[in-house]
């Protein structure tokens, strides 16, 4: 122990008065004379002591147990510090790691001038073992993340692995988090980790597989998303989810899909069966019953698609009930729960039951507007609670979804929809589009052409590293090269860390015009995640050449006078923008092979004088259009609804 000649009483009653202070929960007085004593005993194993016990009292027990160790590294013959590591091990689940200490602890000597040291609820090994409980920083990342208030969950599962370090369900946790905010880096290292201690995770293999999905590595995420479905027999969610995945992925075998359809289709023999007193509604009532699920409540993005469909249902002809699937409340959820006749928290119920409460409702049409991932309802829907059960491409794709029996797309994703369908599935096509929006508040007033200033042109383009296939580049390369004197700038993305930069750094590095392209800063606005409108007073065309997954992006450059031009490709992900533009009466930017999209950017680019002129007269222009008059497309999709529901009353009526 440390009795080296200058240590006084007068050290050992401070520790023992900050200590006691520290049991009484007095901690911010305790650190504060912690602080002081520090300095005159820098290293003590003592002080690293009180500092252990003060981020116990903090519930920072994994700087506790660190702080512990290097107090029992720094004195190793003390009974109380081998002692608390015993039973504050035990206590969080450390079960190898607490029997270790407390066999050492068998060995020590107490303390010689400090007596009241241990807590009484760290001072009993076998009572530490009875109270074991579930890792509590896990748990609460688990509920964050689920809420989506995912700073919040970072440091739960942050504070788990400093308890944990190959906890594999927290790296997992802290991963999807961590991607969520856009720090890709650390969700990288995460999942990367967690796939190399659990190889046989399907959980850690669908995490894997999005992440890589979202930063551009295509043959990775093929690779996860397979071995999603030779490790998962279960979750009819996670295969479902997996397989929409999948089937957005750039040049993705179609073999290999058919192999996942095939398993998809195997496991839903095994769905439960939907409960006697869950009769789907058949008959013709003066209000159709419409309800919405979903688990994107929380998406900003999302929100904006969804609040229209919920605030311009005509109320004399239908009823409007909202299954939400995103846990916890926001300001999102709440303005989402204002517009709708009827609210239910579908989270808390499991699929019997909530199928007994969408019976109940008497629903005659259930829409599926659940985004692939967490908080799916695929067995809900594979019970078939209603008879009718439709989903949206733009949504969440429902092209071969469990139960869906009607697939929405519109003019310009209809064709590759068509070609996807089950053998089971109708499609329906809403016109003029899919996307229909409200105006953002945050976006300001026009600015002026930035090409009027600098003398040349600047396209920008989203960036979202999943949209950058190698032929996305290729065309984005071509495209500087014919401009000369053009300039790419990547941008409207909210806040990232830097490795979006660095893997766009890495696609243009030879290209030869890797000295034009350059990534926005973007702090984002709020929590961060909303892109800086700011942007758009940098750029002079807005260009979608590749697979969109953040359609409002477009909407905004619309609104804010920014041409938008688009190759629409021949796989659904790739013909959004095309959808938007025919929605806001600008198919003329529509192209359908690079070359035409091409000559499209020389007319504008050459001719500065009209690019300034549809900069500041197109706002004026698209307010009367569908895509910021969502009240057109919330009609065409009623009576979308009300033909399926005759289609419906015609077919029970017809006999078998």
């Amino acid at each position: 122990m440390n009795d080296s000649p200058e240590t006084t009483n007068d050290f050992y009653e401070e520790v023992g008065e900050i200590c006691s202070q520290l049991l009484r929960r007095d901690t911010e007085a305790a650190l504060t004379r912690i602080e002081t004593l520090q300095r005159e005993r820098p290293g003590a194993a003592e002080i690293l002591y009180l500092m252990g016990l003060a981020a116990v009292t903090m519930d920072e027990f994994g700087r506790a147990l660190a702080l512990f160790e290097e107090a029992h590294h720094t004195d190793p013959n003390c009974f109380e510090y081998s002692e608390v590591l015993a039973n504050l091990h035990t206590r969080v689940g450390n079960l190898t790691e607490g029997l270790y200490f407390a066999k050492l602890s068998t060995t020590l000597e107490p303390h010689q001038h400090v007596h009241n040291l241990l807590p009484a609820d760290l001072s009993n090994y076998f009572q530490s073992l009875e109270q074991t409980v579930p890792p509590r920083h896990y748990l609460n990342g688990m509920v964050k993340l689920h809420g989506h208030d995912y700073e919040a969950a970072v440091r739960e599962f942050d504070r788990q692995l400093k308890l944990q370090p190959d906890d594999v369900p927290s790296l997992i946790g802290a991963s999807q988090a961590e991607a969520a905010l856009g720090e890709f880096l650390p969700a990288i290292a995460n999942i990367t980790k967690a796939v190399e201690l659990a190889p046989d995770d399907a959980d850690a293999h669908f995490q894997a597989g999005c992440l890589c999905h979202k930063i551009g590595a295509f043959d990775p995420a093929v690779y996860h998303f397979k071995r999603v479905f030779e490790l998962e027999h279960d979750s009819l969610e996670m295969l479902a989810s997996t397989f929409a995945c999948a089937s957005v992925l750039p040049n993705f075998d179609r073999s290999v899909l058919n192999d996942m359809e095939a398993a998809l289709q195997r496991r839903l023999e095994d769905v439960p069966a939907r409960p006697a007193e869950a009769a789907p509604s058949t008959e013709r009532k003066d209000r159709i019953h419409v309800g919405y699920v979903t688990n994107a409540g929380s998406d900003a993005d999302f929100v904006s698609l969804l609040m229209p469909l919920l605030e311009f249902h005509d109320r004399s002809r239908f009823s409007v009930h909202l299954y939400q699937q995103t846990e916890g409340r926001s300001t999102y959820t709440q303005q989402l729960k204002n517009l709708a006749d009827t609210e239910r928290k579908l989270w808390e119920l499991d699929d019997e039951t909530a199928s007994v409460i969408v019976c109940g409702d008497e629903i005659d049409i259930l829409v599926d507007l659940c985004v692939p991932g967490r908080g799916t309802r695929s067995t809900l829907f594979a019970m078939a609670p209603s008879i009718i059960q439709v989903g949206m491409y733009g949504a969440n794709r429902g092209v071969k979804m469990p139960g869906i029996t009607h697939v929405i797309s519109d003019p310009s994703t209809r064709d590759s929809v068509a070609s996807l369908l089950g053998d089971d599935q109708c499609l329906e096509t809403l016109r003029p589009g899919l996307y229909g929006v409200s105006p953002s508040f945050i976006l300001p007033d026009i600015t002026p052409l930035p090409a009027s200033n600098s003398g040349h042109i600047t396209f920008g383009a989203a960036c979202d590293l999943a949209s950058l296939t190698p032929d996305t580049v290729d065309n984005l390369v071509t495209l500087l090269k014919k401009f000369g004197e053009s300039r790419l700038l990547f941008g409207a993305s909210g806040r990232t860390d830097a490795y979006p930069q660095r893997r766009i750094a890495e696609l243009f590095d030879k290209s030869g015009v890797a000295d034009r392209v350059v990534v926005w800063d973007d702090a984002g606005i709020g929590d961060g995640r909303l892109p800086d409108p700011a942007y758009w007073s940098l750029i002079d065309i807005f260009l979608a050449l590749g697979p969109t997954a953040k359609p409002l992006r477009y909407a905004d450059a619309l609104w804010m006078g920014v041409p938008v031009l688009t190759l629409k490709g021949n796989e659904p992900n790739t013909c959004v923008v095309a959808s938007m533009l025919g929605s806001a009466a600008r198919p003329e930017w529509v192209r359908h092979s690079f070359d035409d999209l091409l000559e499209e950017a020389g007319e504008l680019s050459t001719d500065l004088d009209k690019l300034a002129e549809i900069r500041a007269t197109m706002r004026d222009e698209l307010k009367s259009t569908a895509l910021f008059y969502p009240k057109v497309r919330v009609q065409e999709l009623e009576d979308l609804y009300i033909a399926m529901v005759d289609a419906r009353d015609a077919e029970l009526a017809t006999p078998d």
